[in-house]
């Protein structure tokens, strides 16, 4: 008896090569988006120690804070505008790897479906096989 084999195995495998690329993709621009929202977090905390300073200072100091605080702000401006633009790219690298994730899985269902044929073709196969031996051992039997 021979065993499975899948005609489209080759497909499968370039598929799943294909997927596992495409989620490396995704994980690295992940990786990025929450970089720029760590970055955005520290400046936050960065202008609101600003803040608090330029409420104490006088004078020269103040201005300096004031000063401090507007580069900051700019800071972060810079940022959400790079996060808005990661968040697009996130979002068409998401789309484009459940894309080829949906393919392989095709191909994967496909590897299933013909799986269990063969397993029953098996099944039907055994069953023929043990048919025909108690028909022999029943046939051996009678002429006795």
């Amino acid at each position: 008896m021979k065993s499975f084999q899948f005609s489209l195995e080759k497909v499968l495998e370039y598929r799943r090569d294909i997927e596992e690329e495409w989620e490396i993709r995704l994980g690295q621009v992940n990786g990025e988006y929450n970089r720029i929202l760590m970055d955005i977090e520290g400046i936050d905390r960065n202008a609101r120690q600003a803040l608090e300073g330029c409420s104490h200072a006088l004078g020269q100091d103040a201005h300096s804070w004031g000063m401090y605080r507007l580069r900051l702000e700019s800071q972060k401006s810079q940022l959400q505008h790079a996060l808005a633009a990661k968040e697009e790219e996130r979002t068409r690298i998401r789309k484009k790897f459940l894309e080829v994730s949906r393919d392989r899985k095709v191909i994967s269902r496909l590897k299933e479906k013909k799986m269990a044929e063969y397993k029953k073709y098996l099944m039907k196969e055994e069953i023929k096989r043990l048919d025909d031996i108690s028909a022999a051992k029943a046939a051996g039997e009678a002429e006795l």
